[in-house]
């Protein structure tokens, strides 16, 4: 029964914890709930125990008052005044009772237990140090008061079921308190290690990076610039000047996807805000990314082929889904031989509502080695086309996250020497 008002309680409280973003206030608002719970169970338990003495009754009435009060105060959102306020009225009630009690009652080390928990809640030192003094001023003068007996006031008759609760109540809060604390180094613990990890893989990322900038997309680049002075010479026929042109275009369309993948990728590590999604018309977008393609596939000789339905739809972001679909499709052209085909074809699953959309081509395929290193961050490697092209690695891995972020997923079945299909299912 006592567990099922605690998790109640807990329940009525959740909505002002999910206020606090710290993991480490969240432990110290835990451990004042569970102060405030026990300490209300247990002033009532003492209360029935004493009914005969009507100045502990008094006693015990302020305080579960208080204690409500406090409850009500975290409800709605006070915490920080819950959590000074709560030690410093425990204070006042466990030196009350211990003077009243003289001292026979365990009341004094219970004081000890409070100055404990709270140790254990308050952790910036500027906030440590007044509670501690205050609670040690207030143990020595119960203790002075009692050696004494300055006041002489009628022990209760269940005096030893009094003592034994109060022992069990210190016990509970100091447990409570050391579970909670424990929890929290080990959060900390299993956060540290994933930053680790995370910062380990982060810094293979910007290594791949540094290689793709300095050497992939400086290439093109230099290509066009000795292109451009090619063309400078007088010596050159028309039909020459035409197929340095084409060249040109091509070696900029190179620079410019590879620039492209890596501008999306940098947005994707950095965006934080919702993501924007729409009902997109697949066969429309596919069709404008053939268009874009169609000179790259025409120089290959490589048929592009859309059977997507018309009507088809997936929910998803505009801009990914171009840039997936164009990243697939390059793709494919890259290790397609001269004189290939590429098909786009599709179809719905209507047991999970998702469109699939598979892209078949026939090119040089995959090994089973290089299908399992496909998605590995730390291998971001590029192979060269059937015409020699070249890549970074990093169009394949931006895909598959794009996919994601839009509860998307992909598969690639490939075979060496026979081909690749990659399947793509979005939701509709």
């Amino acid at each position: 029964m006592i567990a099922f008002i605690q998790h109640k309680i807990e329940q009525l409280f959740t909505k002002s914890l999910a206020d606090i973003s710290s993991v480490e206030e969240k432990a110290k608002a835990r451990i004042a709930i569970q102060s405030l719970f026990q300490g209300i169970i247990g002033t009532f338990l003492a209360m029935c125990l004493v009914l005969e003495a009507p100045l502990y009754v008094a006693i015990y009435v302020i305080y579960v008052c208080l204690l409500c009060f406090c409850l009500f105060l975290m409800y709605k959102g006070k915490f920080t005044w819950v959590q000074f306020n709560l030690y410093y009225v425990s204070l006042c009630y466990l030196f009350t009772l211990s003077i009243l009690s003289q001292g026979k009652l365990l009341i004094d080390y219970f004081i000890v237990a409070a100055i404990i928990v709270t140790y254990a809640d308050f952790q910036a030192k500027k906030t440590q140090l007044t509670p501690l003094i205050i609670g040690l001023v207030f143990f020595t003068t119960a203790q002075i008061v009692n050696h004494y007996d300055i006041i002489n006031y009628p022990l209760p008759k269940n005096k030893e079921i009094m003592y034994y609760l109060h022992l069990m109540i210190a016990i509970t809060l100091i447990w409570n308190a050391m579970i909670e604390l424990r929890k929290e180094v080990y959060k900390y613990k299993g956060d540290i290690e994933t930053k680790n990890a995370e910062l380990i893989e982060a810094n293979v990322l910007k290594n791949k990076l540094f290689s793709i900038i300095g050497h992939d997309l400086r290439q093109p680049f230099n290509s066009i610039q000795g292109l451009m002075e090619l063309l400078e010479s007088d010596a050159l026929d028309d039909s020459t000047r035409v197929s340095i042109v084409k060249r040109i275009r091509v070696s900029n369309k190179t620079a410019l996807s590879t620039l492209e993948n890596l501008l999306h990728w940098g947005i994707s590590m950095q965006q934080k805000e919702e993501l924007f999604q729409k009902n997109m018309q697949v066969s429309n977008v596919i069709n404008n990314v053939f268009e874009v393609l169609s000179e790259t596939a025409e120089n290959k000789k490589i048929n592009l082929e859309n059977r997507i339905d018309t009507s088809a739809k997936v929910w998803i972001n505009p801009d990914h889904f171009d840039l997936i679909l164009r990243n697939l499709v390059a793709n494919a052209i890259k290790f397609s031989y001269p004189q290939g085909k590429i098909l786009i074809d599709g179809q719905y699953h209507l047991e999970n509502q998702v469109f699939e959309i598979v892209i078949k081509d026939t090119g040089i395929g995959m090994s089973k080695a290089q299908l399992e290193k496909l998605f590995d961050k730390t291998h971001i490697n590029s192979t060269k086309g059937t015409a020699k092209e070249k890549g970074t690695g990093l169009g394949l891995m931006l895909c598959k996250e794009f996919i994601e972020q839009n509860q998307g997923e992909i598969t690639i079945n490939s075979e060496e020497g026979k081909g690749t299909s990659i399947s793509v299912y979005l939701k509709t």
